[in-house]
């Protein structure tokens, strides 16, 4: 949905905290012609970065806030306890960086002066994902945005509701999203 709203032009895309590539995988099916980098902590994910990517050789493992990466796009969905260092790491670097992110990452004084000087486009999704396949939580999400270029105010948009199939090929995702995570 995210790609429907969103305007994330050219083609050197990198997924730094990339799991077992389910988020590359999701962006393949619904746009090509991207070529893809890949970053995450875990070498046993390396297979299936490989596949996911078409690339072997850009795939790294490693820390993805030790070494941001230029690129046209950057998109991930971090852990939340990683998010802030994520963040301050990582903005500014490719011309857009798209983050998967708890709603409630907007509050806090920990992350008030990263909102209040590079405000992000915020992108919120009305169904909430199930991330374990076995139902929701309560935590509202968003796709926050941010172009290369600090700016003090973003947009807010609410993504169209899934219908009741696509809620379920947008559970299997959230679910592989977070079994890459553990």
């Amino acid at each position: 949905m995210l790609l429907e709203e969103c305007d994330l032009p050219g083609s050197r895309w990198i997924e730094p905290c990339a799991g077992d590539g389910s988020i590359i995988r999701a962006v393949n099916d619904a746009r090509s012609g991207i070529l893809w980098s890949a970053m995450e902590l875990r070498p046993e994910c390396r297979a299936d970065l490989a596949e996911a990517t078409g690339h072997p050789a850009r795939v790294t493992i490693g820390d993805s806030i030790e070494s941001p990466a230029r690129c046209d796009v950057a998109i991930t969905n971090p852990p939340f306890r990683l998010a802030l260092p994520f963040l301050r790491a990582w903005i500014g670097v490719p011309d857009r960086l798209a983050v998967l992110l708890r709603l409630n990452c907007l509050a806090g004084a920990a992350r008030a002066e990263i909102m209040r000087h590079t405000a992000p486009d915020v992108y919120v999704l009305p169904n909430r994902p199930s991330f374990t396949g076995a139902g929701t939580d309560s935590i509202d999400y968003a796709w926050f945005v941010w172009s290369r270029d600090p700016r003090e105010r973003g947009s807010l948009r609410v993504l169209r509701p899934l219908s009741r199939s696509e809620r379920q090929g947008s559970e299997d995702l959230a679910a592989r999203l977070y079994r890459g995570r553990q």
